[in-house]
């Protein structure tokens, strides 16, 4: 249960509430619902539960995982200057920065979890982004 306080963090770090009930001068963009984050959260902890990780490898996943989706989620705030090129760019960066650190610690078929996981949650994050993978 410990780690579902990681999974929040780290699905909150994409998926703040929508933007229509922030206010105008802040500078975090809002890409999902309240509950469509409940919902993310939910599924993300069961999938979670069927990669059988030990307690110290889990850890490791979640800090790995936090860590790089606060910076991805940063990339689209309000203060951001970025082109979409640039943008695209700086989130592949992350993501093949995060995937070498979490290939290192996962087994190949805990890897291919984390990838079907992961991947459906970041095929989410690109239709809201409106972008191509």
């Amino acid at each position: 249960m410990k780690h579902l306080i990681s999974a929040a963090l780290f699905l909150i770090g994409f998926a703040p509430l929508s933007a229509q009930q922030e206010p105008e001068n802040e500078v975090k963009v809002q890409i999902f619902t309240q509950e469509e984050k409940d919902n993310l959260q939910l599924w993300y902890h069961e999938g979670l539960q069927k990669m059988g990780l030990s307690e110290e490898t889990e850890a490791r996943y979640q800090s790995i995982l936090t860590y790089y989706a606060v910076k991805m989620a940063r990339l689209d705030d309000r203060d951001q200057e970025w082109t979409p090129e640039q943008f695209k760019g700086k989130l592949k960066e992350y993501l093949t920065k995060q995937e070498s650190e979490i290939r290192k610690i996962l087994t190949p078929e805990q890897y291919t979890m984390h990838e079907e996981i992961y991947g459906e949650f970041l095929r989410s994050v690109y239709r809201r982004w409106n972008i191509d993978p």
